[in-house]
């Protein structure tokens, strides 16, 4: 009976919260089972809602790596089928009305492809502007800036055609500018086309940058001033 009023209370609060926050919603107050770990019982509840996407407040990227190294965000990261909205210590409270813009990173890994795949049946119908985005990095061997530009423009042009047609979808590959990190890069180009958020696949830039275990997200996350959307895939 105490732990029935208390989740009546607990969900009387988060319905205050969304109705002062101008937000249309409805608010669960769920229970974790027995032997249960927390980002399960957050998983199977989102999954028993019928939810698209899972949202989280990181604290700081210095919080979420601790999270990602071990604990509740890092199951929910690893674990889910949907993709995870983190924000991080320097997001800003997006302004209201306007387009939907999104900056979803590529690095031409097949992995890579998991955000497309999360994030188009959330966008089909809808009005948003996608960037598809690859930094590139000068590297011993490669065919030259522009040469490899080139490539990789022709690579994301397929990709892009993974969107539904609703979504007006542009390409961008982007020099990182001196000694400019990937993750500044893709900062700096959100913020230059009004993005919304950043999306990304975190297998896909794991597998070549180690994205969990604290490069491009984290950076992503403790610099920039929009959502990262990390999608793990299937």
């Amino acid at each position: 009976e105490a732990t029935a009023s208390a989740m009546q209370r607990w969900r009387k609060e988060l319905l205050a919260l969304l109705e002062r926050e101008g937000i249309a919603g409805d608010a669960i107050v769920g229970q974790k089972g027995r032997g249960e770990e927390m980002h399960a019982a957050l998983l199977r509840i989102a999954g028993e809602s019928g939810a698209g996407m899972m949202a989280m407040d990181s604290r700081g990227a210095g919080a979420l790596r601790h999270a990602l190294l071990g604990s509740v965000a890092m199951g929910i990261i690893g674990n889910s089928k949907l993709p995870v909205l983190v924000t991080g210590q320097k997001a800003e409270a997006p302004a209201p009305g306007g387009a939907l813009r999104l900056v979803v990173t590529n690095d031409g890994s097949a992995a890579a492809l998991d955000v497309v795949n999360e994030l188009a049946p959330l966008l089909e119908g809808r009005e948003v502007e996608v960037t598809l985005l690859r930094v590139y990095e000068a590297a011993i061997g490669d065919a030259g800036r522009q040469a490899e530009a080139e490539s990789a423009a022709a690579e994301l042009e397929a990709v892009a055609r993974r969107f539904p047609k609703e979504p007006a979808v542009r390409v961008a590959v982007e020099a990182a500018k001196g000694l400019e990190k990937v993750d500044a890069a893709i900062v700096r180009v959100a913020v230059e086309c009004g993005a919304n958020a950043i999306a990304m696949s975190t297998h896909g830039h794991s597998a070549r940058r180690h994205l969990l275990a604290g490069s491009v997200a984290l950076g992503v996350l403790a610099k920039s001033p929009v959502p990262l959307i990390l999608a793990r895939g299937g």
